[in-house]
């Protein structure tokens, strides 16, 4: 099968199951490293990312069972998310890990039910450096991939740098919008807590706002969560404003199928000199 075959079957496949998106791009990758052979590896961060790595990595546990929580005023709580949104509206610059969590996988309970995660780099406008994993039952196990998207050219890494078939560019576009931040500026500009706290984390003093029954508007990754009630924590660097911990909570019953997914993610590095320029592609 060549190369083009493999991706109209996988185009046509995703229009029949475009909720299985991350999984669909990730076979995409898998069978064009197959057909082309290991010319190069996935996954090379540069020196900057992976100095970042062990702040991303602290702060992903943060959560209402690690750390002691104090009260905070209601007053500090809107000027706290006010501030906030538009922190988040204006930044130019960071990275980040995403992590979807499914409870209801049991063969995931070794990676702390981790599914799919995406580590990455964001230079505005529309620039985006990813680097996805997603963890599926044997034999397929973990795949990866590597992207970089300029806008609307996006390109993958397999094993060499080739240009992503246009079928697919408005779902990569897509899926960029739902890794970026704007997505929990949104809560911050329109949602109302329902709870805050305030807590002292890795050297940072932190202010968590609360949020139950969230919309999020029209994000196709998680449409299939419609009918699930949605809780947002938002934990917020007192000092800086900006959001350092965003997690969207899907606890429920949609029809007779039991949901229990979480996405937390992680944010550093923010308005710092960052590069992302479009790869050299293979001539």
């Amino acid at each position: 099968m060549t190369n083009r075959e493999a991706e109209t079957i996988l185009v046509s496949a995703k229009v029949r199951a475009r909720v299985l998106l991350p999984v669909l791009l990730l076979l995409l990758i898998w069978v064009h490293t197959r057909s082309r052979g290991a010319e190069g590896g996935l996954f090379l961060p540069t020196a900057r990312a992976q100095a970042t790595e062990d702040a991303l990595t602290r702060l992903m546990p943060l959560s209402t069972s690690t750390t002691s929580m104090e009260s905070a005023s209601a007053r500090s709580q809107a000027d706290l998310a006010a501030r906030a949104a538009t922190q988040a509206q204006a930044v130019q610059s960071y990275r980040s890990w995403l992590v979807q969590r499914d409870y209801s996988m049991d063969y995931l309970k070794p990676r702390n039910f981790s599914y799919v995660e995406w580590r990455f780099e964001f230079a505005g406008p529309g620039r985006f450096h990813v680097r996805q994993s997603v963890y599926e039952k044997e034999p397929l196990g973990e795949m990866k991939d590597e992207r970089i998207s300029i806008e609307h050219d996006h390109y993958l890494n397999v094993g060499s740098w080739i240009r992503a078939v246009s079928e697919m560019s408005g779902d990569y576009d897509e899926l960029n919008r739902f890794l970026g931040l704007r997505k929990f500026a949104e809560i911050l500009r329109t949602g109302k807590p329902i709870a805050a706290g305030m807590t002292t984390y890795d050297g940072r003093r932190l202010a968590l706002l609360e949020y139950d029954g969230v919309k999020l508007g029209n994000y196709q990754i998680l449409a299939i969560y419609d009918a699930v009630r949605c809780r947002a924590r938002l934990w917020i660097d007192t000092e800086t404003g900006m959001l350092a911990k965003g997690e969207l909570v899907y606890r429920g019953k949609d029809g007779a199928q039991e949901v229990n997914k979480v996405f937390e993610q992680v944010f550093a590095d923010y308005n710092q000199p960052l590069t992302i320029d479009p790869p050299a592609l293979k001539q």
